[in-house]
């Protein structure tokens, strides 16, 4: 049995091919413009740290609000590559661009060639993924690490490898294991795998116990995080965070609308589903026919994406934190639950033609500028306005007010060309403009630094430089 799940060799010279194409234009499209945006707030954060010692990076942001995974890996990237801005963010083009393959191979599993394709468009013309390929976070990994452990658990739940079962249990171990300490949030993807294992016979008997070992021993990989993340969710329970909480239920298919970008193709995303596993409700009734491995793949991989966006929607009334990125992660089995929606209809040739209608309206409104796709600021700006306050600066001799504060490390960054600052800095993870006597000019806004001083502001997505005269 090769990786493809399929003996027939001219299948998998075809789906080779495939392959090789879809990973060619992902890379590609991935890569356009990816170095276009100045560094934002949350990159400069993971390559600042990333500097750091690991020891350091572990102590340091195993308290704060994501695992250090991300900023592990980025430290031994940057230490090859540098900190340019291209540098920091082609890690996430690459995993975003790797995430291709397994989704195919999901689809291609449940649905055959149709829709291992039709999955595959989505996703590479998914402007979600577009955006966080162009982000150096950790989304993207996190994006594949949940595909390749959707990939794992379907051929487990769907056929006896008895050859291959260790193997893909280790590997979905691994997965899921590595998902949680790239973010907190993703522990829902082991959670519903093992929810499926339980309450479905089907799927107990055919993965077995295998499934209880792999869920034990992600739960023991994890445990010495477990104390952090109680704290965690125990201060955020309690003190709130900076996202604000759920409203009304309309967030939900917003939250959608994210993945797919345009209204008019999420909202018929959804009523295909909702058709689709109707009349197939309605016809196995009528039949008395036993679940096909489609109906049973199909309805695993709705419960991958559905559950934990409709739980977290739920529980975001408490404190919020339904944010589309944290999310990522159900994107995956999203985009190859779509693509089944449309094989499920009665008439495969409607299915199709709403699948290449999809399809078409995604690639009309494609953009391989993340600056025009406003899920977070993105600035072309700071980098000039940040030398510029500083010949202000020099010139005028006034001190310079960042505001808002969280602006410092963009700020650190672009001081210098080469960003030497701002490595020499992070090595030490201080973040802090008294850390160094070359910032000695910088202020924050809680410091109440009287005029004459010159102020770099941002409001939404612009930064402007304000002088305040005495």
């Amino acid at each position: 049995m090769n990786i493809l799940g399929t003996k027939n060799t001219s299948n998998v010279a075809w789906h080779g091919l495939a392959i090789t194409l879809l990973l060619a234009i992902t890379f590609v499209l991935r890569f356009i413009h990816m170095g276009k945006a100045d560094i934002g707030n949350d990159e400069s954060f993971s390559s600042f740290y990333a500097h750091s010692p690991i020891r350091l990076i572990i102590s340091v942001l195993s308290q704060s609000d994501n695992p250090p995974l991300w900023e592990i890996l980025l430290h031994f990237w940057q230490i090859v590559f540098g900190n340019s801005e291209m540098a920091i963010r082609s890690l996430s083009g690459i995993f975003s661009a790797l995430t291709v393959v397994p989704i195919y191979l999901a689809g291609l599993r449940v649905g055959g060639k149709a829709v291992a394709i039709c999955s595959a468009a989505l996703y590479v013309l998914s402007p979600l993924s577009l955006f966080l390929a162009h982000e150096g976070r950790v989304y993207s990994l996190i994006g594949f690490l949940s595909a390749v452990s959707m990939l794992q658990f379907i051929r487990l739940a769907t056929a006896n490898e008895d050859k291959s079962r260790i193997c893909r249990l280790v590997v979905l171990t691994l997965c899921n294991t590595l998902l949680i300490y790239g973010h907190y949030i993703a522990v829902w993807v082991p959670i519903v795998q093992g929810s499926l294992w339980l309450l479905w016979p089907r799927v107990r008997r055919t993965i077995g116990n295998g499934m209880l070992w792999s869920v034990a021993a992600t739960a023991l990989l994890f445990a010495p995080m477990l104390p952090i993340v109680y704290a965690r969710f125990l201060d955020s329970g309690i003190n709130g965070t900076w996202i604000p909480k759920a409203g009304s239920i309309a967030e939900l298919p917003i939250m959608l609308d994210s993945f797919f970008r345009r209204p008019y193709i999420t909202i018929p995303v959804l009523l295909i589903c909702i058709a689709s596993f109707a009349l197939h409700i309605r016809q196995r009734r009528q039949k008395h026919a036993a679940e096909s491995c489609a109906i049973v793949e199909t309805t695993m991989l709705t419960a991958m994406w559905a559950v934990p966006l409709i739980v977290s929607f739920a529980l975001s009334h408490i404190t919020g934190f339904f944010l589309n990125r944290y999310f990522y992660f159900v994107a995956p089995p999203l985009y190859v639950a779509t693509a089944c929606y449309l094989t499920m209809l009665p008439n495969r040739r409607i299915g199709l033609i709403l699948g290449i209608l999809i399809i078409g309206l995604m690639s009309v409104n494609f953009r391989t500028d993340s600056v025009e796709l406003c899920y977070a600021p993105r600035s072309t700006q700071t980098k000039q306005l940040v030398r510029q306050a500083i010949q202000m600066s020099d010139s005028l001799r006034m001190p310079i007010v960042v505001n808002p504060g969280h602006l410092n490390l963009r700020v650190i960054y672009y001081y210098d060309e080469q960003h030497e600052l701002f490595a020499q800095l992070g090595t030490q993870a201080q973040e802090n403009y008294s850390a160094s006597p070359m910032l000695a000019r910088f202020r924050t806004p809680e410091e109440q630094t009287p005029p004459p001083y010159i102020e770099l502001l941002e409001i939404g997505r612009e930064l402007s430089i304000v002088v305040h005269n005495e």
